[in-house]
């Protein structure tokens, strides 16, 4: 009995030691990531309305560069910044920058043009984007 006991606890605290370890290890970092595809905002959101599940496929879960028009700058509910990209009302990108960004994103203004690196999640209203980075 006492053999088991001391088998339960050292399985516990080698879960305990493992749960740690992997909510400690460094998450995907865009920096360090190659974008597979440099982009224009209207042209990203032109593919997916044209054919979305081609678009689907190409883009969501990749890294890629979007060059587009900041037509507006807010904060998500983590304080993360984001911007919205586009040409007209039709035409939009929304990219969530990383919180490290939001210092870099202070010298641009509704109406720059941007380039950012992010990762791709899909379509809803307009193409949605992820982890950004603002590319130099």
């Amino acid at each position: 009995m006492k053999k088991l006991v001391k088998i339960l606890i050292s399985l516990i605290v080698l879960l305990v030691i493992g749960y740690f370890i992997i909510m400690n290890l460094p998450q995907a970092n865009i920096k360090n990531k190659e974008a597979i595809k440099s982009i224009s905002a209207s042209t990203l959101f032109q593919e997916f309305e044209k054919n979305e599940n081609q678009a689907s496929k190409n883009y969501i879960g990749k890294v890629i560069t979007v060059a587009g028009t900041i037509k507006k700058k807010m904060l998500d509910n983590q304080e993360a910044p984001v911007v919205l990209l586009g040409t007209n009302n039709e035409d939009q990108v929304l990219v969530t920058l990383e919180l490290d960004q939001a210092k870099k994103l202070e010298n641009f203004k509704v109406g720059d043009e941007i380039n950012v690196k992010a990762q791709c999640s899909g379509m809803l209203m307009e193409v949605v984007m992820n982890k950004g980075i603002i590319a130099e």
